[in-house]
């Protein structure tokens, strides 16, 4: 048998061998700091979309709820009960129709409190009319022009 002196070949091996060995404990640190990070940013988006669809399943809620009510005055509105009252008050859109239905109907019964009067042979006040288009309070003026030059309308009832 040949003896060969293998101890720096031996060094240099086990050298080699513990490089490749740390090199390979690196990559699986480095690894597992990437895996870390991924994760991280996974559930901070998925925390992010669950917020945001939070808010915005209470903004839809805040907008679609007030409608079934305001739906069904506008319904009695244009069937003639006059009488009905708006309670939802808000700044928002749904606001602003609330707001215009509720001066629709005062704007009516003001009308139809004309025109009892009117009826019962009462002087009564000019109607008003809410704006230039308002066909309804500009042909109530008219019929009112015409009723105060029939005869027997008088101040008091009849």
């Amino acid at each position: 048998m040949v003896a060969i002196d293998d101890t720096p070949a031996l060094q240099g091996f086990m050298t080699l061998q513990q490089t490749i060995k740390k090199m390979q404990y690196d990559s699986i640190e480095e690894t597992r700091v990437i895996i870390r990070k991924v994760r991280l940013v996974v559930f901070t988006a998925l925390g992010v979309i669950t917020l945001l669809m939070l808010t915005l399943m209470v903004m839809a809620y805040r907008i679609v709820s007030p409608l079934p009510s305001l739906s069904s005055v506008a319904e009695k509105l244009a069937a003639g009960d006059i009488g009905q009252r708006i309670d939802y008050v808000s700044r928002d859109e749904i606001g602003v129709l609330a707001n215009a239905l509720r001066a629709m109907a005062q704007a009516h019964q003001d009308k139809v409190e004309i025109i009892h009067l009117m009826a019962q042979g009462l002087s009564a006040p000019d109607i008003p009319t809410v704006s230039e288009r308002d066909a309804l309070g500009h042909a109530l003026r008219s019929l009112q022009a015409r009723w105060r030059t029939l005869p027997n309308t008088s101040e008091t009832p009849h």
